[in-house]
């Protein structure tokens, strides 16, 4: 029998893994927030799921169930980044782009001449 038994809830979680599954729930929390306050304009909504996966251990009868292997994942997900889009040449190479002006391959500077040449 354990010295000592403690219900599972979030308040116990510190008690688990040596604090390890709090620690990463306060990690992926910290991560939705800072992804709000990087990127307000996107409205995407930002999730943590906590999840408690359970697989029971039957007795020895198949009968009844006293204990189970309790695994816990902790993910979270934001909105994926997108840039602007680019336009640029396909070749067998890859891709080219027009590195002054990266928004449109084919533009050109405007011509500058030096000063006192005509």
């Amino acid at each position: 029998m354990p010295s000592e038994t403690v219900v599972l809830n979030f308040s116990s979680l510190n008690d688990l893994h040596d604090g390890r599954i709090a620690r990463l729930l306060s990690t992926h929390l910290k991560r939705i927030a800072e992804d709000c306050m990087d990127r307000p304009a996107d409205k995407t909504k930002r999730k943590v799921t906590l999840e408690f996966v359970a697989e029971p251990i039957p007795d020895d009868e198949g009968l009844g169930c006293d204990h189970v292997n309790l695994e816990i994942e902790c993910k979270s997900k934001i909105p994926t980044y997108r840039s602007k889009k680019f336009e640029m040449r396909v070749s067998k190479g890859g891709f080219l782009f027009n590195k002054e002006f990266p928004e449109q391959f084919d533009a050109q500077g405007l011509p500058f001449s030096e000063e006192g040449q005509s």
